[in-house]
């Protein structure tokens, strides 16, 4: 009866911990996520053509 609170409140700290640290792991991946969409697909593709194109355009500009 002494052992029950007391290892209520362990496994009640390792499930507060999971929930955290699975949180933590949503927010992490859906910002990765977020990212990859929102930047890579947009900028990386046409990112040597666009920095060639700004370096012609200075360049020309010089």
């Amino acid at each position: 009866m002494l052992l029950q609170p007391h290892m209520y409140s362990v496994f009640r700290e390792q499930v507060c911990f999971r929930d955290f640290y699975l949180s933590i792991m949503k927010i992490i991946l859906f910002l990765i996520f977020y990212l990859y969409i929102a930047f890579d697909l947009t900028l990386i593709p046409p990112l040597n053509w666009v920095l060639s194109q700004r370096s012609g355009l200075s360049l020309s500009k010089n």
